[in-house]
């Protein structure tokens, strides 16, 4: 997260996967100084899941992988825990993905912080090309500006529940196309979806 005053280091993970073919499973991180798992410059094919990451100081699940403009990544981030809060610290950003061809299915994320620029519960950032956020539980609550956001052309949000937020329960936020389909999400203190999407070709199209 950005919060007013405060300088991130985006370098430090308890667990980072920077190699192809690689997995991390049912690991806990609690208390993380910075980011708990990710994944950087060659993580393609990982998988991480089943763990379960409470309180890291900024991101819960954190994938930056730059290859992946090159080689599709084809990464699986599924049936994962992420909470927010803990004894000292509170996590920005639950699950973050900017890698192409990211699966991220079947996680739990709860009471991300509402930081200056990043307070979401999952987010598919640029790069994350050809994503899809299916079947996840985020529960913002009051706490999280965004329960899921799509920062990246032909990405898909599918059948995901979202509890609150404070601005959009699920935002897309790029040139196009996006599906938004089959998805709940239950009292935002703002808006439940949120479409802001500049098209590059006529070609290009939303479906929600």
């Amino acid at each position: 997260g950005n919060a007013a005053g405060v300088t991130y280091t985006y370098n430090r993970f308890c667990i980072k996967i920077l190699a192809a073919d690689c997995r991390v499973e049912g690991v806990r991180v609690y208390d993380a100084s910075s980011m708990g798992i990710g994944g950087g410059d060659g993580a393609l094919r990982a998988i991480i899941r089943d763990n379960e990451v409470t309180a890291a100081a900024d991101m819960g699940i954190f994938v930056n992988d730059n290859l992946a403009s090159i080689l599709p990544a084809y990464g699986l981030c599924a049936n994962n825990t992420v909470i927010g809060w803990g004894s000292s610290t509170t996590t920005a950003v639950g699950i973050g993905i900017r890698g192409t061809d990211w699966r991220i299915e079947g996680n739990y994320v709860e009471s991300t912080a509402s930081y200056a620029n990043e307070q979401l519960g999952i987010e598919v950032w640029h790069g994350g090309d050809r994503s899809i956020v299916v079947n996840n539980v985020v529960r913002a609550l009051t706490y999280a500006e965004y329960g899921i956001s799509l920062a990246a052309p032909h990405t898909s949000a599918v059948g995901n529940l979202v509890v609150g937020s404070t601005s959009y329960g699920i935002e897309a936020a790029t040139t196009g196309p996006v599906q938004i389909t089959g998805n709940t999400v239950i009292d935002p203190t703002g808006t439940g979806i949120a479409l802001n999407i500049s098209a590059t070709t006529d070609a290009d199209h939303t479906a929600i």
